[in-house]
């Protein structure tokens, strides 16, 4: 472990780039200011690692000088590198950076810094970006194309512009994750079509469709959600679940009632009651304990086990306050 400040400048000019790589990487961490200078030297270092370790420390600290040698780093052959800067740009929020991150865009062939790009102009925001980024909805890679539905949806949210003609085709696209963002920036944008896909989403014999789909039910705002997330929990993917688990959670207290109704009835798979003591256990209120502690009292050796653990979480939890 570096131990101090001198320690560290003197491992960020070390021949061996594994210590100059972990010396980048603790200057970021611990902000030491000292090492600034060093820092942007090392963004000309022979070493991949060490130039992407350089320009993740450089989002710990700020300055025109930093932004200059970021602007230039775009050109690095490494896109990681790349993928890095355009980060570390975006959180300086200047709109003034949108026409220079355009004319990148407009050249990059790198499908994840392209992607990135597209985050960042989405967050950077205004009218003005809306024309390049509709553009790329047509991108061949489908993280670009997921991008520039969720940087349309941001912007939108702040505009008058209605983009739901520019959205509406991708309702069609195969990519789970495209399909799921155009669902959700097109239910905000009040547009019917899009729960119609949610709900073949979420009965889809497509793991990844499944899972996408619970998420989506979890962050908009559509009153049958729970129902739907709640059948999910019967699903026979982990990672479906798991979505549907986080989704349920996100929903808050207005989910107890229909979680109760569930552990009470005795159609209800072991299986599935499992899961909803798991979305308790995660959602750990007091409110949650009084539909974990009759359970203790369950035919199922293993849904008392997992009541019971959950239970000694909440309260550990709660002991913690």
């Amino acid at each position: 472990m570096l131990s101090s400040v001198e320690d560290i400048l003197k491992k960020l000019k070390s021949h061996d780039w594994v210590e100059r790589f972990i010396a980048a990487k603790t200057a970021g961490e611990q902000k030491i200011k000292e090492a600034v200078p060093v820092l942007l030297e090392l963004l000309d270092d022979d070493n991949v690692q060490v130039r992407i370790s350089v320009v993740i420390a450089l989002k710990s600290f700020s300055g025109k000088k930093i932004l200059e040698h970021l602007i230039r780093v775009l050109a690095d052959p490494s896109e990681w590198v790349r993928v890095h800067a355009v980060e570390t740009i975006g959180m300086y929020k200047d709109r003034k950076h949108i026409e220079l991150l355009s004319q990148f865009l407009e050249n990059e062939e790198s499908d994840k810094v392209r992607a990135t790009l597209i985050k960042v102009l989405g967050e950077l925001g205004g009218a003005k970006v809306l024309p390049i980024i509709t553009l790329y909805l047509k991108d061949s890679n489908a993280r670009v194309r997921a991008n520039a539905v969720e940087a349309i949806e941001r912007i939108s949210g702040t505009t008058s512009v209605d983009m739901r003609e520019h959205i509406i085709p991708l309702l069609d696209d195969e990519n789970n994750r495209v399909k799921a963002n155009s669902v959700k920036a097109l239910f905000k944008m009040g547009e019917a079509k899009a729960i119609e896909v949610l709900k073949n989403m979420i009965k889809s014999k497509d793991d990844w469709m499944r899972a996408s789909a619970a998420y989506v039910f979890g962050v908009i705002d559509y009153e049958d959600s729970v129902k739907h997330l709640l059948e999910v929990l019967n699903d026979n993917c982990w990672f479906v679940i798991k979505n549907a688990i986080k989704s349920l959670v996100r929903k808050g207290d207005k989910i107890l009632a229909p979680l109760e109704k569930k552990l009470k009835d005795p159609q209800v798979s072991s299986t599935m009651k499992m899961n909803i003591v798991s979305v308790l256990g995660e959602l750990a209120t007091s409110d949650c304990l009084k539909l974990l502690i009759p359970l203790l009292n369950d035919e199922s050796g293993d849904l008392r086990q997992h009541a019971e653990s959950v239970i000694d979480k909440i309260q550990e939890k709660k002991d913690n306050l």
